[in-house]
């Protein structure tokens, strides 16, 4: 296995661009800034970096392998000759090319990828929590997307937020999948998966091998699951380490809660919500956890009883909640940041104090008071 860095790929498309390649030579890289240096490198990841360019009218993602590992450029090429075959809605254009980039005097291959420009679910979630219609929309096209993977004979196999880009707006939105290092495609059938995929999505018991068009139920259900349950509490979305549970990369639940659901403190705030809906759900969970990654079954929506309810979320009585319906900065009287909605702060220490909360293009103030613990603030 040969290692090559981000920083010498980097190098390289600064000081050759396109000529650095041998069938994209007519690619114009963009950098992520120019001053005071050129940079052109837009993200990173275990196994990959991402360049993002302009090819005959077309925006393109290019990535470039850190590991060049043989067994996972051939995966790459079996995957590749798959999606070339199916057309649903999640995917993205993927090709891969061998003896590509030059690096060292040394032909490397590169994928490309159309450049989706979307939101990852969980900042897609952050904007339209209060917006229960479009919370269950997404349920349902989460529930759609588990189907056409199946139908297709694929399982993405890192099912997380930041694999999962929300195109479009509230009205008309896709999904939009990337990030295909741990696929399946069945010219893979009997190989063990190389990845399990984020442990804040996965079944507890999986391993590598479960590696299956199956392995993405699981993940889905947890999100459908997390979904409603934010439709009825919006003091979830609370960050950790305010009292609620979004970590910033998870969909409320942890690894935690599925090794020890009994003992979970996020299972037992929403069974006490006392929805029937939620209460089915979380039984199944229950059940899944309980059984083998394999035997999960395929995602579907219950009767959704709180697509259109103002629903007034549960909250602890000794904090001031603050939310909004963006994200925005909460500061003191002087100035002084306190947080980022959705923001838990103690009653004790601002009990009568006057807070802003500001989105960048408008300012509100409020009044934080005993006899009122959650402040939902609209810009």
């Amino acid at each position: 296995m040969n290692y090559f860095t981000a920083l010498q790929y980097n190098d390289v498309i600064k000081k050759r661009g396109a000529q650095a390649f041998t069938t994209l030579s007519n690619i114009e890289f963009s950098p992520v800034r120019k001053i005071p240096v050129p940079i052109y490198l837009y993200g990173t990841g275990a196994n990959a970096v991402v360049f993002k360019g302009e090819r005959k009218g077309r925006t393109v993602a290019i990535r470039c392998f850190l590991n060049l590992n043989a067994k996972r450029i051939e995966r790459y090429s079996k995957i590749c000759s798959h999606l070339k075959m199916i057309s649903p809605g999640w995917k993205v254009s993927t090709n891969l090319l061998q003896n590509e980039i030059e690096v060292n005097n040394r032909k490397l291959p590169v994928l490309t990828m159309d450049w989706v420009e979307g939101k990852p679910i969980n900042e897609f979630v952050a904007k339209h929590l209060h917006q229960n219609n479009v919370l269950s929309d997404l349920q349902t096209k989460l529930v759609t997307l588990s189907t056409e993977l199946e139908e297709c004979n694929v399982g993405h196999g890192d099912i997380q937020c930041g694999n999962m880009l929300i195109v479009g707006d509230s009205l008309d939105f896709k999904i939009k999948l990337i990030d295909y290092d741990g696929m399946y495609v069945p010219s893979l059938t009997g190989e063990p998966a190389l990845e399990v995929g984020r442990s804040e999505f996965q079944h507890p018991k999986r391993d590598t091998s479960n590696f299956n068009d199956r392995i993405d139920r699981f993940p889905i259900w947890v999100m459908i699951i997390a979904l409603e349950a934010l439709k009825i509490d919006k003091s979830l979305w609370i960050q950790i380490m305010d009292g609620g549970h979004n970590t910033l990369d998870n969909l409320l639940f942890q690894q935690s809660d599925f090794l020890k659901p009994d003992s979970s403190k996020l299972f037992q705030k929403i069974y006490n919500l006392n929805s029937e809906v939620l209460i089915g759900y979380l039984d199944k969970l229950n059940e899944f956890i309980r059984g083998e990654p394999d035997d999960v079954p395929r995602p579907f929506r219950n009767n959704i009883v709180t697509e259109n309810k103002e629903v007034t979320p549960k909250i602890l009585d000794d904090h001031f909640h603050i939310v909004s319906n963006s994200e925005a900065a909460v500061l003191k009287s002087d100035l002084q940041t306190i947080g980022i909605t959705p923001l838990s702060i103690p009653k004790k220490e601002y009990e009568g104090k006057t807070v802003l909360v500001a989105n960048g293009r408008e300012t509100k103030r409020i009044v934080l008071t005993g006899d009122k613990s959650l402040f939902d603030i609209v810009f």
